[in-house]
């Protein structure tokens, strides 16, 4: 996650550095331990994710009637 308006070039190696630590079997094991599953993938299909995430998670949260308080 970058602000918006961040350069793609910024972007990408962020992203180039994220992924090869993640990669690092000892990173990788601690993240898997912690409950997480590693996807490490480009920068775009991150944000396609991410998108249908707020997408799938909104309209149940909606359909649920879920608030805040």
């Amino acid at each position: 996650m970058v602000p918006s308006g961040t350069p793609k070039d910024v972007v990408k190696r962020i992203n180039a550095e994220v992924v090869g630590a993640l990669r690092q079997p000892d990173v990788a094991q601690r993240v898997q331990d912690m409950g997480f599953t590693l996807v490490a993938d480009a920068p775009d299909e991150a944000q396609a994710f991410m998108t249908a995430e707020v997408e799938r998670w909104g309209k149940l949260v909606r359909e649920a009637n879920v608030n805040p308080d």
